[in-house]
């Protein structure tokens, strides 16, 4: 497999929080990049589509400050946007165990975890894993 790359996208308070999980990502190899401040301007999101690599996995770090309704916005902005090897999950992030979330991002890299058969298998709901590809 080539290059690895990682959007990580979230609320502007959440932002420091990802630092560990982007150098734990990078220890593995990933490239990554963060986009915050999402939960004001969701269309930050397509505008680092534009600029991403054919293959992508963009990761919405869900908190308190980005609400379904922003997941929603993202979700339209990925949708018109995305490039054909561009993959989209939305994760959770709990305070105090970023490697869990790092783990988590490199079995959707590795494709351990297909993003279509979360969605089935997830619970709906904020922690609900991905939209599938279209």
């Amino acid at each position: 497999m080539g290059s690895r790359h990682v959007t990580l996208c979230c609320s502007l308070a959440a932002e420091p929080a990802l630092a560990p999980v982007a150098m734990g990502l990078r220890g593995h190899g990933v490239n990554v990049e963060i986009v915050s401040g999402v939960e004001d301007e969701p269309r930050a999101l397509g505008a680092a589509l534009d600029e991403s690599p054919d293959e992508l996995l963009v990761v919405l770090c869900q908190d308190r400050a980005m609400d379904r309704g922003t997941v929603r916005r993202m979700e339209g902005v990925f949708s018109a946007r995305r490039g054909p090897g561009h993959r989209m999950a939305v994760l959770p992030l709990r305070s105090g165990d970023p490697d869990a979330l790092v783990r988590e991002i490199l079995e959707r890299l590795e494709g351990a975890t297909p993003l279509r058969e979360s969605r089935r298998s997830a619970p709906s709901g904020p922690d609900s894993a991905a939209a599938p590809p279209r």
